[in-house]
């Protein structure tokens, strides 16, 4: 008895279009303006969460 391995992958998620996932180069194609905002939600985020913890700070001193 000889087993032959399989010669193409057939794991899941491997495909081009599995699931609605990006292949490698459809993630460039992302506009800019979305990347740019998600940068500025992000970074208003950590700014108002440093605030917090500031204010947090001066009331126990």
């Amino acid at each position: 008895m000889s087993s032959r391995l399989p010669t193409t992958s057939r794991l899941p998620g491997t495909g081009a279009s599995s699931a609605g996932e990006p292949t490698v180069g459809e993630h460039k194609t992302r506009p800019f303006l979305h990347r740019l905002a998600w940068f500025i939600a992000i970074w208003a985020a950590s700014v108002a969460f440093l605030g917090l913890v500031a204010a947090l700070i001066r009331l126990a001193l």
